[in-house]
């Protein structure tokens, strides 16, 4: 869906599809899952696959719209937090996170 587009475009899609499969399983197997793709669609658009596989490394660990990370669940009870929290602080969150690490990675491989 992204070939063709903009540098900046494919890493957004990659960092959000990283955050999105760490949301669903854990970080480690999205990792696993996410680094050979992407290392594929750097050949195919000719890009750098380590700024792509270092993108995804630390999109995995993204952890801030659900409390599926275990540091989140054990702050869940004595915090009296709700999921509902998690998703309302931690969309604001994720999203800066994809903007600071899509702005840094182009500065050190692209």
């Amino acid at each position: 869906m992204v070939a063709g587009s903009p540098t900046l475009l494919i890493l957004v899609a990659v960092a959000v599809l990283a955050t999105v499969f760490s949301l669903v399983m854990s970080n480690i197997a999205a990792t696993v899952l996410l680094v050979p793709l992407v290392l594929v669609m750097a050949g195919a658009f000719g890009l750098d696959p380590r700024g792509l596989a270092l993108l995804v490394g630390i999109c995995t660990s993204n952890s801030f719209l659900l409390p599926t990370h275990p540091v989140n669940a054990l702050l869940m009870g004595p915090g009296n937090n709700r999921t509902r929290d998690y998703v309302v602080a931690g969309s604001v969150m994720t999203v800066v996170f994809i903007v600071i690490a899509v702005g840094i990675v182009p500065l050190l491989y692209f």
